[in-house]
């Protein structure tokens, strides 16, 4: 399974690096002739930008891997909060429990009502379990299916003929 990937990026790098030689000359001019190519390409240049872009970027990665992370004390508030205490984002849900418009919607959203993936889904399902009831996997249903869609499309065609 590799060699076709490797026979299509043999054909990337052929036509793109030696895009003047190889492609130009060899298939397009000879099936326009009297076309002439007015561009210039140096591939030579680009092929040496991309791997001067792909030294410094690895030149990058590198010395950003060579710092060890710093770790520092957390602050909240404007005051150093001991080691042992844990702020998480769930405690601010807490208080917003507190409110009755706010604890309202939260119970609702808690329900996913207004989760639209959850809802569409719902809807998309819905329809999925009607077509798993009509593919059978017989296949005369398949070729009545087929004939029915025939006779709709030959009717609606008709009907724009008139």
């Amino acid at each position: 399974m590799w060699l076709p990937m490797v026979v299509l990026a043999g054909l990337c790098v052929a036509f793109g690096v030696f895009a003047f030689r190889l492609p130009l000359r060899y298939l397009i001019q000879p099936a326009v002739p009297g076309v002439s190519f007015s561009g210039i390409w140096w591939a030579g240049r680009a092929t040496l930008l991309i791997a001067v872009g792909v030294i410094i970027g690895g030149i990058i990665y590198w010395l950003g891997n060579l710092k060890s992370m710093r770790e520092n004390t957390s602050y909240v508030g404007g005051e150093m909060l001991p080691s042992e205490n844990r702020i998480t984002g769930v405690d601010f849900y807490g208080t917003i429990k507190d409110f009755s418009f706010f604890g309202a919607m939260y119970q609702k959203a808690e329900q996913k009502l207004f989760d639209l993936y959850e809802l569409l889904r719902g809807f998309v399902f819905y329809f999925v379990k009607a077509f798993r009831a009509m593919h059978t996997g017989v296949l005369p249903i398949y070729l009545s299916w087929c004939l029915i869609g025939l006779v709709v499309l030959l009717f609606i065609l008709m009907k724009g003929i008139e």
